[in-house]
């Protein structure tokens, strides 16, 4: 054991020893980095090659403070270790950042795992009290070069996505179909027709050409397009306009049969009034346009002509491809059918920006507030904003040019149709009906070859990622327009294979059978839903805690706050059904699985899923229930159930792990636990009660402190900015943000709360003990954010997204938590360290 003085005299003595003790971090920490690489990798690495994957802890005797010791500011020298072997003896440390106190190392695979994938993250000649995202994140860029294709946008999350999808691959493909449960055969069944690139390359967009233009299916089972509202008035000369049947079926069967959102998003939703019944949600605010969801500035703002440009290019390469896939021969397009078809789609963005944007995402509490008002005066003009539930009669009453009768039989099942038209139930929920008055103007405006040519195009638009070569290239252009910094080629088939069996949070689809198949290879064992489940018990715990020692709540909202916070739900993992053979059968049981295209087949699955969405309509609500895909890299929170969802996909390395530190774990699985429950109690989820009831249990004392301490937060947030190259100078909206800047904050505090309260071992990792404890912890916070980002991808995120940048999740959240300038002996001068934080609790 080697003991280092750190007393004031910084003689001769000292310096020698400082000397000695670094030559032996280097000899014996390369001996033990060698050991794990020659296990890992089957072959030695000379000492340059140790020097150059493990920086920090190649010292120079000559100089015995490494790259990254304290500047003139004084704010931070790197703790390195005085030893590293393993032992069970307790160290002591020289550097001042390591707490002193008396700590073992620790050696296994989850430990020397983590402790490898730091080394090759972090920056030591960064400062982290200056930039952590730097330190944190630094060398992650070189260490992880994007695969073909996600130049613009490469991240950790990215490489655990492609994780999970590497094990659903393995499971998937090396199951026995002969014993395999209902649902995995089905999967399969899509998983390999998707595969088949040659039949896929062969049939180009013949598939989809005679779907519409025939309107025969290739199979009997799969839905088609009668009375010829199918047609692309694009592309086929022999078009004319029909009255029969209404606009009004058209979009609803959109909808139904095929998964396709035009004109406002139907969703069955649990109502805000009462979170014990699910009604249908029609609303302008959540709508998917062509460009993607909350896109509106790339189709209003000036400075986005030439992403528009390229999104008309789009629709007039897919076009042309598709006239002579459906047998029309050379195209020639009409210049003013790709002009108006593009102007329809603005002229929807325009009418739902205020809706996405001014209400959805900058003002979700003023939203409500003025709902709230609605109810109580009914003259009430705000925003035209609803929050009844309102029966057939009342709604040909508030919008009575929508043919209602037309849209809702053919979007909804003949029981539910039943009572809404014959039994009068309050079951809809249109919560800005002027919008609907509006759009119902602005279809009968445009003429009905424009209507059709957007209806159409969208359908198309969707099916474009599973077609042949030639249209995905199309596809990729335009992609590389928006998002920047990629190449105009296409993913990897079997990539988008995975992804579409991977499911989403609307349509999560196959991903229940595809996460049976996970969990039975092995890639998920039922003890780590065990753990995680008792992880977020604890940061439960620290949750409350911290709104219990709030100086800013009154007792009576305090109460309810913690109410609130105990009463919430936690959805880990997976449904326990999955691996019940008989349930999973019902689930699949009316999921076809006709031998067709693939483009077909995709179609179907999507108008599958929003009928099994909308079928829960009328029916009581399981709290429960597991909404989503589990195999989904992403978390949420239900504020209608008040209940957070945790994905095994989400629950993977580096952000949890059977096997490694505590700290780690809270610090990454942990902070998303704490985060997702933070939401409960952000802008919009602090309007709801603890059983997910939209409701005012705010004193007005205690709603102005909250607002206040948000505004902090919120323009903090807008200081945060960046130089790119077209867009010139692009800032954080922290009101856009406001919400998930709260949650991450919050939800590292509550993590970091519990992860304190943990009675473990002061164990530091054998492979990089120069980090404590409480550093591991905000180095696998970090570890989350560690990624690539062109100029376009950022703009396009601070543009279309509610969340901030990854750069400043990190660097926003750890300024305002004092505990890590602590932990990192920031000095009072540092950048992570400032006097004038913003915080919740």
């Amino acid at each position: 054991m080697v003991v280092v003085s750190v007393g004031s005299n910084m003689g001769f003595f000292k310096v020698s020893a400082i000397i000695v003790s670094a030559l032996i971090v280097l000899t014996v920490g390369m001996s033990i980095a060698m050991l794990i690489i020659v296990t890992t990798q089957g072959g030695s690495p000379s000492v340059q090659e140790m020097c150059d994957d493990m920086p920090g802890m190649c010292i120079d005797p000559n100089n015995p403070n490494p790259t990254g010791a304290p500047t003139s500011k004084g704010t931070y020298a790197p703790p390195t270790a005085t030893q590293s072997q393993q032992t069970s003896q307790p160290l002591t440390t020289s550097n001042p950042n390591t707490n002193n106190a008396p700590y073992q190392i620790h050696s296994s695979p989850g430990y020397d795992w983590i402790a490898k994938h730091y080394l090759t993250s972090v920056n030591f000649s960064a400062d982290p009290c200056e930039d952590f995202f730097a330190y944190a994140c630094g060398q992650w860029p070189s260490q992880h070069t994007p695969p073909q294709g996600s130049e613009s946008d490469w991240t950790e999350y990215s490489l655990v996505s492609r994780t999970v999808s590497e094990a659903i691959q393995d499971a998937i493909e090396s199951v026995d179909l002969s014993t395999a449960s209902d649902g995995i055969v089905k999967t399969r069944h899509f998983y390999d027709t998707c595969l088949n690139s040659d039949d896929i390359e062969a049939a180009k967009g013949t598939k989809l050409g005679s779907l519409l233009h025939t309107g025969v299916p290739e199979d009997p089972s799969l839905p088609g397009f009668p009375n010829n509202t199918g047609r692309w008035a694009l592309i086929d000369k022999d078009y004319a306009d029909s009255a029969s049947p209404s606009i009004e079926s058209q979009i609803a069967r959109l909808k139904s049969e095929f998964g396709i959102d035009t004109y406002f998003l139907a969703y069955a939703l649990q109502y805000d009034l009462n979170s014990a019944e699910t009604i249908l949600w029609l609303t302008p605010t959540m709508l998917p346009l062509g460009m993607g969801m909350f896109t509106q500035g790339y189709y209003l703002k000036d400075k986005y002509q030439k992403v528009r440009d390229a999104y008309s290019q789009l629709q007039k390469d897919t076009g042309t491809l598709l006239a002579r896939d459906s047998g029309f021969g050379v195209a020639n397009l009409d210049v003013n059918d790709l002009k108006n078809l593009l102007q329809l789609e603005i002229n929807i963005a325009n009418l739902t920006y205020h809706y996405s944007f001014d209400i959805e995402m900058t003002k979700p509490s003023e939203h409500i507030t003025r709902m709230r008002r609605s109810m109580v005066d009914p003259e009430s003009n705000d925003d035209s904003g609803n929050n009844d539930l309102w029966d057939l009669p009342t709604i040909k009453t508030k919008i009575p040019n929508f043919n209602w009768d037309d849209y809702l039989k053919n979007l909804v099942s003949a029981d539910l149709w039943q009572r809404i038209s014959v039994n009068n139930e309050k079951l809809i929920w249109i919560d800005f009906p002027e919008y609907f008055n509006d759009v119902e103007k602005l279809i009968k405006a445009t003429p009905a070859r424009d209507v059709r040519n957007y209806n159409i195009w969208r359908l198309v638009k969707y099916s474009l990622p599973y077609m042949s070569t030639e249209y995905r290239t199309a596809l990729g252009k335009f992609n590389n327009a928006m998002y920047g910094g990629m190449k105009a080629t296409t993913a990897a088939q079997k990539n988008t294979c995975l992804s579409y069996i991977k499911g989403n949070y609307e349509m999560p689809n196959l991903s229940f059978a595809t996460a049976e198949a996970m969990i039975r290879k092995g890639y998920f064992p039922v003890d780590a839903k065990k753990k995680a489940t008792d992880i977020v018990a604890t940061v439960k715990s620290g949750l409350l805690e911290l709104i219990k020692n709030s100086a800013w709540m009154d007792d009576k909202t305090k109460a309810a706050a913690l109410t609130k916070a105990g009463k919430m739900d936690a959805i880990v993992a997976y449904p326990e059904w999955v691996l019940n053979t008989t349930a999973q059968a019902l689930y699949y049981n009316d999921l076809q699985t006709p031998k067709a295209s693939f483009i077909s087949l995709n179609l179907m699955l999507r108008g599958w899923a929003v009928r099994k969405q909308l079928s829960a309509i009328g029916i009581p609500v399981d709290r429960g229930e597991f909404i989503g895909t589990p195999v989904a890299t992403d978390a949420w929170y239900s504020q209608s159930t008040n209940a957070l969802t945790v994905p095994l996909g989400e629950l993977q390395a580096p952000f949890f792990g059977m096997d490694f530190p505590a700290a780690v774990n809270y610090g990454g699985a942990g902070a998303v636990f704490g985060h997702e429950m933070s939401h409960g109690f952000d802008q919009t989820g602090r309007q709801f009660d603890a059983y997910g009831n939209e409701t005012d249990w705010w004193s007005p004392a205690s709603e102005k402190a909250f607002d206040e301490h948000c505004v902090c937060i919120s323009d903090q947030f807008s200081n945060y900015c960046y130089n790119t190259t077209d867009a010139g100078e692009v800032c954080i909206n922290g009101n856009n943000t406001i919400n998930e800047n709260i949650a991450d904050l919050a939800g590292l505090k509550a993590a970091f709360t519990a992860y304190k309260a943990q009675d473990a071992a002061n164990y530091r990792l054998a492979a990089a003990p120069m980090w404590n404890d409480d550093q591991l912890f905000f180095l696998s916070f970090a570890s989350f954010w560690c990624g690539v980002e062109s100029d376009a991808a950022i703009v396009n995120q601070v543009e279309t997204d509610v969340h901030s940048t990854p750069k400043y999740r990190v660097i926003g959240t750890l300024r305002n938590v004092p505990e890590f300038a602590k932990t990192w002996q920031c000095g009072a001068k540092a950048y992570m360290n400032p006097s004038d934080r913003c915080t919740i609790w």
